[in-house]
């Protein structure tokens, strides 16, 4: 999933960048399913349990850098920022595990984005 900047929200939201890199990209997974969840009603506010295939997305954590620690305690998102990484991670395999770790300190940065 590429990304140029994330936040850590709490009431006044820390904003992240990896340094000298236009984009970057945390390590998502995809898969179908289906099921019953919630979902928007069209041109309605309010949302019902519906029954039906599903692309699911969701992109991983681990714990938090000290860089990310002070704003987000327990988690920061997993980053790729190379392309190397992101070719592994895209095949898969036992191998990619390895990239499931926090970024080093001296590869993030606070920005006011």
């Amino acid at each position: 999933m590429p990304f140029t900047f994330f936040a850590e929200p709490p009431r006044e939201p820390t904003w992240f960048k990896v340094p000298n890199q236009i984009i970057s990209f945390f390590a998502g997974i995809w898969r179908p399913w289906r099921g019953r969840r919630l979902a928007a009603q069209e041109g309605k506010a309010s949302r019902v349990r519906i029954e039906a295939d599903w692309e699911l997305y969701a992109f991983l954590t681990t714990e938090a850098n000290d860089v990310v620690k002070p704003y987000h305690e327990n988690a920061m998102p997993v980053i790729l920022t190379e392309p190397k990484q992101w070719l592994l991670w895209l095949s898969g395999g036992e191998k990619s595990f390895r990239l499931q770790g926090p970024l080093p300190n001296e590869s993030l940065g606070i920005t006011n984005h």
